[in-house]
């Protein structure tokens, strides 16, 4: 198909007035307006008739100008809707490679998550908390362009306590958090939607 034929097409899609059931409307009860017009004797008959010309060349002028806008529109909002798909596209990209990495990501998490529940001493914690964090953020940073922000938002949403500061219930958060982990490992391992 060519580029000038799908610019004509998208500009006949675009014209509002070159719908059947919309010019047939409009065009039907202005004549049908004029017409009574002229069966109640307001107007005699030469003047219905011109008058009813005149709406119908006003109504192909306009209908020629809308077309021709849209015409000129066209390249611009096809490229648009290009660049929509290109984004889609983009965005659902997530390649088997990119699902693998992510499932390693997520098991070298998982064994991160474990060594914090074995975390004794204040500088071990603060060791561990800083490792967690800097893998959290390298984590979101490789999913970011290569998953869908649903996706990458869940794990970035992931609350852990910064600063070497551990709650005295870690325990449970750690393994909130273990369970959080797995459940979007599973989701990884599943086959992309598209």
């Amino acid at each position: 198909m060519s580029y000038f034929y799908l610019l004509i097409k998208r500009a006949k899609r675009d014209t509002a007035l070159l719908n059947r059931s919309r010019a047939v409307t409009t065009l039907g009860a202005a004549v049908l307006a004029v017409l009574l017009q002229w069966m109640l004797g307001i107007r005699p008959w030469p003047a219905t008739l011109q008058i009813a010309a005149t709406v119908l060349l006003a109504y192909a002028i306009v209908l020629l100008v809308s077309f021709l806008w849209n015409f000129g529109a066209a390249p611009a909002r096809i490229h648009q809707d290009q660049e929509t798909e290109i984004g889609k596209l983009r965005i659902q990209r997530a390649t088997e490679d990119d699902r693998a990495e992510l499932s390693r990501r997520m098991t070298a998490g998982n064994e991160l998550l474990a060594r914090g529940k074995l975390v004794q001493g204040e500088a071990e914690r603060l060791s561990w908390s800083v490792e967690h964090t800097s893998w959290l953020a390298r984590t979101v940073a490789f999913m970011k362009g290569r998953f869908s922000e649903p996706e990458w938002q869940r794990v970035a949403s992931v609350e852990m306590p910064h600063g070497g500061r551990i709650m005295s219930d870690r325990d449970q958060e750690l393994e909130k958090l273990a369970l959080e982990i797995h459940r979007i490992d599973d989701i990884l391992k599943s086959p992309p939607k598209m």
